[in-house]
């Protein structure tokens, strides 16, 4: 596990993500639809088909979305980058 990292996140944040995955061709297995899904990579010059770039599933009772993201294709955030982003959502409501 520690080549990954885990957000948790809501439907409306994980959407751009999917949305990407889509644009550049990733394999996409389960769906949002079912509550859990994995975005893997296709074959390349950088990297062989299947590994994981990110998976998530989601929460039956509150709905969030807990998503494990491979290092491999994602930096974790830091504290301070999350704390930015949860000013500017609070500074626009």
């Amino acid at each position: 596990m520690e080549n990954t990292f885990i957000k948790l996140m809501t439907m409306e944040a994980l959407r751009p993500y999917i949305s990407e995955a889509r644009r550049v061709g990733y394999t996409i297995e389960g769906s949002v639809k079912s509550g859990k899904f994995k975005i893997l990579t296709n074959e390349c010059e950088s990297h062989p088909a299947g590994e994981m770039v990110f998976r998530g599933i989601r929460h039956p009772f509150n709905r969030a979305w807990m998503v494990t993201f491979s290092k491999a294709y994602w930096q974790e955030p830091t504290l301070a980058e999350c704390l930015a982003v949860a000013e500017a959502r609070e500074a626009t409501r």
